[in-house]
């Protein structure tokens, strides 16, 4: 039944309110999308209904000036609105790709007045918007912070990569040398050599850490920073496993696991007179003693930061006009040797004692089984439903000792007692 003039304006009243009504609460693009298409829809309906009249054309212009007035205004609404803000970083990269700055930069070469940045735009902490929180400059994408160790155990280890979780390999266990020169006809004396075969499995080192998503989204260089941290700490780990490991459960079997005790009342014994050693003495007499019971040369020395410290305020002696160079020596990089012995500061070393050996790819090898591995996921127990993001590090990894008397340990001042005269 067709309606009275009467009943189509009251209709139109009651729609138009209720749209203009909408278009002011109107806060996103896609609410503003979505009441155009009712509006047109209900425009639709009402011509071909044969609802044309002059208010209802007057109401319609009037209420699509108020939608186009509206999307301009989203339009020019701080994106700080829609969760996704406007940084002071996004905004400097935007100026520096415009034509502006080209212009200034480029033909100008920097003579002038350069171009002026608009900040009208960008979401600021404290301004009382909704969805406003931003991260505020910041000089560096990661926070600087000591490392966790003086040194990295990766820069002394061989590395090698296995696709196994499992290695094995044949250690000498006793070695009799009878070669010699012989008569023509004269039989050869028979070498003794026994070996052992060795297994060595992965072991897995791993931790993660639950962050929350709007961590993430507001703070850039979280992840970054979560991905660093995790490496120093699976460094000063790495450090303790390899030096220190018990061998106990998951652990390696560290190198003082194997490392024999120096051996009192050898050769060594009161070779300086009383009164002129120093700890710098028992060092070099931990090295000799490592070369003429096992011919190996050590080339790194293991101490603790104490330890390290109490060498260098050693005095020297007179017997240091024999040397030809000076038996310590600091390099450009601060880093010290000993009797050609470069000293490695590690506190998994008991202070006072001191570890020689031989770091190389025929007495020690680490071997990483996939790689070291950094994951994340939100589907980890109630991630999802809580809005949460857990970082996992993971790495499998087999340490392999070829040689165990590759090194050698000992307290410096018990070898300082032995080597000097009482």
């Amino acid at each position: 039944m067709k309606k009275t003039p009467e009943e189509i304006a009251a209709d139109l009243n009651q729609r138009m309110d209720g749209f203009k009504e909408l278009i002011e609460k109107s806060a996103t693009k896609e609410a503003l999308v979505v009441l155009e298409g009712q509006i047109k829809e209900y425009q639709t309906k009402s011509e071909k209904a044969g609802e044309d009249t002059e208010e209802y054309q007057l109401k319609m212009d009037d209420l699509t000036k108020l939608v186009t007035a509206q999307a301009a205004k989203i339009k020019k609404i701080t994106p700080a609105g829609f969760n996704v803000p406007v940084t002071l970083a996004s905004q400097i990269e935007e100026q520096l790709k415009g034509e502006a700055f080209q212009d200034y930069a480029v033909k100008r070469k920097g003579k002038g007045d350069g171009p002026t940045m608009q900040l009208k735009d960008i979401s600021w902490i404290g301004t009382g918007q909704v969805g406003e929180v931003v991260q505020n400059y910041m000089p560096f994408q990661v926070p600087i912070y000591p490392d966790m160790e003086m040194f990295n155990i990766y820069l002394l280890v061989a590395l090698g990569t296995s696709s196994e979780g499992s290695i094995d390999y044949p250690k000498e266990k006793a070695y009799v040398n009878e070669m010699n020169n012989l008569l023509e006809t004269t039989p050869s004396t028979k070498t003794e050599i026994t070996f052992e075969m060795v297994t060595e499995n992965a072991k897995r080192t791993g931790t993660h850490a639950n962050v929350s998503r709007r961590a993430l989204r507001n703070t850039p260089w979280l992840a970054q920073y979560l991905a660093g941290r995790f490496m120093e700490w699976f460094i000063a780990h790495m450090n303790t496993q390899i030096i220190a490991g018990d061998g106990i459960a998951e652990n390696f079997d560290g190198i003082l696991s194997y490392a024999p005790d120096y051996a009192l009342a050898t050769a060594l014994q009161n070779i300086i007179p009383a009164g002129e050693s120093s700890l710098l003495d028992a060092v070099i007499a931990l090295k000799s003693q490592l070369k003429s019971t096992t011919n190996i040369v050590a080339n790194v020395l293991l101490v603790s930061s104490i330890t390290a410290t109490q060498l260098l305020l050693q005095k020297s002696t007179t017997r240091e006009w024999l040397q030809q160079e000076p038996v310590v020596q600091v390099t450009e990089n601060g880093m010290t040797k000993i009797n050609g012995m470069l000293v490695v500061e590690s506190n998994d070393v008991t202070v006072g004692a001191g570890v020689v050996g031989y770091f190389g790819p025929t007495s020690i090898q680490l071997f990483n089984n996939g790689g070291i591995d950094l994951s994340s996921t939100e589907y980890h127990d109630k991630n999802f439903t809580s809005n949460l993001v857990t970082f996992r590090f993971e790495a499998d990894q087999i340490l392999c000792v070829y040689k165990e008397t590759a090194f050698l340990q000992g307290v410096l001042a018990t070898v300082q007692g032995d080597i000097t005269a009482a």
